[in-house]
């Protein structure tokens, strides 16, 4: 809920976490550090390595490879894009071998968010495409990362200028996701769109 509520862009809580299961307070930590991390990544990595310690002391795999993404983002941040790469690749990899998809496109996720650090635009756009073509071949219908390359995809055509991309129309293909996903789609949706939709 408290997931849901924070990509709603709603307050969310969880009350008294000490009543929740490990993987709960697992969960709400990682939304904690994401929330509230304000350009001091050293901190936010050195505490989402404390999240990806207690999901590999409860088994939960795939949180941990969530935060090797996290704690790999933290290092683009900081400049160190070589390491970043090092671990986005990784997380690729071992998500691939054990048919993780929905792990495997986060990372790929983050592997584009990478080139667009970088300014590596063609890889980003070709990488993107091919996340989109993934997506439909397996006719998967999650919104989240579908909203997420879409909202990359628009980042990207804005920030490079590139005339070959109707930013409008893709910008429109957000609309349906704008209540559950708001903190994700807010700042390419103006206000004036929201309130055609609404």
């Amino acid at each position: 809920i408290a997931v849901r509520d924070y990509l709603a862009g709603r307050i969310y809580s969880i009350g008294n976490i000490e009543e929740y299961s490990a993987f709960s307070k697992l969960i709400f930590l990682i939304l904690q550090e994401i929330a509230g991390v304000k350009n001091n990544y050293k901190s936010f990595a050195q505490n989402i390595f404390q999240a990806k310690l207690l999901a590999e002391d409860i088994q939960q795999y795939e949180i941990k490879l969530l935060c090797d993404l996290l704690i790999g983002y933290a290092y683009m941040k900081e400049q160190d894009t070589a390491k970043a790469d090092i671990i986005f690749n990784d997380v690729i990899k071992i998500s691939n071998n054990a048919g993780m998809f929905g792990m495997n496109i986060i990372a790929k996720y983050f592997l584009a968010l990478l080139d667009i650090y970088t300014e590596n635009t063609e890889t980003a756009m070709l990488n993107i495409n091919n996340i989109f073509a993934r997506l439909r071949d397996k006719d998967n219908q999650a919104s989240l990362l579908f909203v997420l390359f879409e909202t990359l995809y628009i980042q990207t055509a804005k920030q490079f200028q590139l005339t070959s991309v109707d930013t409008e129309t893709e910008t429109k293909k957000l609309l349906p996701y704008l209540n559950n996903l708001k903190r994700i789609i807010g700042e390419y949706v103006s206000s004036q769109t929201e309130q055609e939709i609404l």
